[in-house]
């Protein structure tokens, strides 16, 4: 359910890991590089080169807007380890 009330299905790869924090889908994947990307509800993309959110976009994750569609978080394989 997203903060809205509107039932969202996200189809996930293998080998990614999915969950929601305040209704908003955040996505883990193996990559080659590490990297951070919010998309927003109007498709726009912001990508970040560190694994850190801004405090606008955190703030509006937490106030639970609806502007901040999903959070796609990748990581290099062995910083699991």
């Amino acid at each position: 359910m997203d903060v809205n009330f509107n039932e969202k299905k996200i189809q996930l790869e293998a080998g990614s890991l999915g969950f929601t924090y305040c209704q908003t889908p955040i996505i883990y994947r193996i990559a080659e590089k590490e990297s951070l990307t919010v998309v927003f509800d109007e498709q726009k993309v912001q990508n970040y080169q560190d694994l850190k959110l801004d405090i606008a976009t955190s703030k509006k994750v937490f106030e639970r807007t609806g502007e901040v569609e999903k959070i796609i978080v990748e990581i290099i394989e062995n910083r699991l380890r």
